[in-house]
């Protein structure tokens, strides 16, 4: 039975897909909530290679946060394959991820937590999205 990255991976298989990410966040300025999307060209490479992903930014309003994370390999907490010198990030933010050293966007933070090891998006310096809602869609 495949699971996880693994079913990413084959999804993936003949090339680049299209990946839609769309978050719902309170608006720090504004009452109510604020949609935001984008989309990307993605493929995750194969277990030997630590799942290795690339993210090519095509369009949206939500900032190209992904891009950071090429040639990136996944990190759990017990596979720490992230570029920190000193951390496990993905035991310091609670969910496996393709870091760097750490993270632009941690689509697998905790819920409900503003913080950047809650779910979180990079927009510019001191400025997150902490979403309370995230899609992840693809399509060949």
């Amino acid at each position: 039975m495949l699971c996880g990255n693994e079913i990413i991976r084959k999804l993936s298989i003949n090339g680049y897909e299209t990946l839609g990410v769309e978050l719902y966040a309170d608006h720090l300025y504004y009452a109510g909530s604020y949609r935001y999307f984008s989309q990307y060209q993605f493929r995750v490479d194969t277990e030997v290679k630590n799942y290795q992903a690339q993210f090519y930014y095509l369009t949206g309003n939500l900032s190209d946060s992904l891009s950071y994370f090429n040639d990136m390999n996944f990190s759990t907490w017990d596979k720490d394959n992230d570029n920190h010198t000193t951390a496990n990030c993905a035991t310091n933010n609670h969910g496996g991820w393709w870091y760097g050293g750490c993270h632009q966007a941690n689509l697998n933070g905790l819920y409900g937590v503003h913080r950047t090891d809650g779910l979180s998006w990079w927009v510019s310096e001191d400025n997150w999205i902490y979403p309370t809602h995230v899609m992840i869609m693809m399509k060949n």
